[in-house]
């Protein structure tokens, strides 16, 4: 009888933070769950053991045309590279130790054996992209000898906190400015002049981008469409080679066109973050990130467009309560998260025929959402740029919202909290208005990889991985 019909379950669980999806970590967190067995007849094995591993890996490939003539052939190079964080294994039962261990049985019937490890000093956050990977995973094998008769795999999330707080200049307003000259050796034109700007350089999944954007036709042409998007750049490194690839994360879109000697100005809330992997992949050699948010002008006709990039910063926590905005941002109305269903709610356009019938605005400058201070302190561990993962977990998920003592009771405030919510939310009181942020683990917006483990014959476990990360909502 083969083993497969000996061994009825293998399986491994993890305990870790609450998650829909799957198991997250932070570093310097511990490790713990558990091996299930259940065995249909005795086995003769001699240890049970468990791999906890975290390694990164690129891979592309190469072709190239050699030979003259046409029986041409097609040389293929391999690039790849790959480093490990961590490894460790344990002993769960048996004798691995020895050179010849003896053989054990173990009767028919369910075996539950516990395993617990501590992470060590901060690894990079799981990623997973079009030519590399950062994984983290657990393996459990069964050997009798120096044979595996069976094995398992477990890939879990581990998120190395990236708090924006910390982060310099991400929390000062930033602009670029382009201009370009459509015209060719027979006829002259006009500059197009475009700028674009955001409050801040940093942001959190889940947070709307607020952005400005003027533009100045001076040209013979007509401009159509202009749209601002939000794109990542992923840099594959090996010691001898390296590839760039860029995918587009967001848009959104001004249908408008701009006509001859016009100037427009177009603010929109619109673009929010979703679901991705921290800037830089700090602690990662192999693979870095790099996001940039584009302004791009179609002029009609053939002409190449106006392109405008702005690098920003992804992070996995927030910025504190700032109470100083630049004046440009005094006109933008408040972010309301209720009114996001209409597509355009958030939206303001004006162009230079109108601008002389709106006078300054009596509207409070943006707020920026944020994390809730309480006497002046926020609720973060803002001393501490490495934030262990129990003190992460508990900003998360265990902060309880702050209520102004001065606001009578409403009806609704002795109801039972609702059993849908699966994280607690928390309220966020500053000078300009009040935000309400939740925060949950969500899957990537990029869903999982096509690359395998490249130390397996055979896929083990789970193939098609899809890290989690940090979710802010913000209300």
């Amino acid at each position: 009888m083969g083993h497969t019909k000996v061994i009825n379950e293998f399986s491994i669980t993890l305990n870790s933070r609450p998650s829909s999806y799957g198991p997250v970590y932070m570093s310097r967190d511990v490790i713990s769950g558990h091996i299930r067995l259940e065995l249909l007849q005795h086995l003769s094995l001699t240890s049970i053991t468990i791999t906890i591993k975290g390694r990164g890996y690129v891979h592309w490939t190469d072709q190239k045309l050699r030979g003259a003539g046409e029986p041409r052939f097609k040389d293929t190079h391999h690039h790849s590279a790959y480093e490990d964080y961590f490894e460790h294994s344990l002993l769960l039962y048996g004798q691995g130790s020895k050179e010849k261990p003896d053989k054990l049985y173990l009767p028919a019937g369910k075996y539950t054996y516990p395993f617990q490890c501590q992470l060590p000093t901060p690894f990079p956050c799981s990623f997973e992209g079009e030519h590399g990977y950062v994984r983290y995973w657990v393996r459990a094998t069964i050997d009798k000898g120096r044979e595996i008769i069976h094995k398992t795999k477990l890939l879990f999330t581990v998120i190395n906190p990236l708090d924006l707080t910390h982060v310099p200049d991400s929390n000062v307003p930033v602009q670029e400015t382009e201009e370009k000259s459509l015209c060719c050796f027979c006829c002259l034109s006009g500059p197009i002049t475009a700028s674009l700007s955001v409050q801040k350089r940093g942001y959190v999944p889940g947070e709307p981008i607020r952005f400005a954007v003027e533009i100045s036709n001076l040209s013979r042409r007509q401009m159509g469409c202009c749209s601002v998007e939000l794109k990542m750049s992923t840099l594959f490194k090996t010691p001898t080679s390296c590839r760039n690839t860029t995918q587009q994360v967001c848009k959104v879109k001004r249908d408008r066109k701009i006509g001859r000697g016009e100037c427009i100005s177009w603010f929109s809330d619109q673009l929010t973050i979703p679901p991705l992997p921290p800037s830089c992949l700090i602690g990662c050699s192999l693979i870095s990130i790099k996001y940039t948010l584009e302004l791009r002008v179609d002029p009609v006709g053939p002409a190449f467009d106006l392109t405008l990039p702005l690098e920003i910063i992804v992070g996995t926590h927030p910025h504190r309560i700032r109470h100083d905005l630049h004046p440009m941002y005094s006109s933008i109305p408040p972010c309301d998260m209720s009114s996001r269903s209409s597509q355009h709610s958030g939206e303001t356009d004006r162009t230079s025929s109108n601008r002389a019938d709106h006078a300054p605005s009596n509207r409070p400058p943006i707020g920026v959402p944020v994390l809730p201070m309480r006497s002046g302190q926020a609720i973060s561990n803002a001393g501490n740029p490495h934030l262990c993962g129990s003190q992460y977990s508990r900003q998360l998920h265990a902060m309880a919202p702050s209520r102004d003592q001065n606001r009578p009771p409403s009806r609704d405030q002795n109801r039972p909290p609702s059993r849908a919510s699966t994280a607690p939310s928390t309220a966020s009181t500053s000078s300009v208005h009040t935000t309400r942020v939740s925060a949950v683990f969500a899957e990537s917006v990029f869903g999982h990889s096509s690359l395998r483990f490249e130390e397996d014959a055979e896929s083990t476990g789970r193939v098609k991985f899809v890290p989690l990360y940090p979710l802010f909502i913000w209300r």
